[in-house]
């Protein structure tokens, strides 16, 4: 089964790229990044992968 392509989750993981880019998430950078998904309507499953992935990706 494919999934649709959604935008919103694109761009938040983008944001999470950017924001934990140093491979650390500082509490308020966690806080704007909650708000960020409240705002795009992304369930916190959804939000916790994202966030799980993008810190793997930026261990380096």
């Amino acid at each position: 089964m494919q999934e649709t392509f959604n935008p919103a989750e694109a761009f938040a993981a983008i944001c999470l790229s950017a924001i934990a880019s140093d491979g650390y998430l500082a509490d308020e950078e966690l806080d704007v990044l909650n708000q960020l998904y409240r705002a795009l309507e992304i369930n916190d499953t959804l939000a916790l992968k994202i966030v799980e992935v993008m810190m793997i990706k930026n261990r380096g």
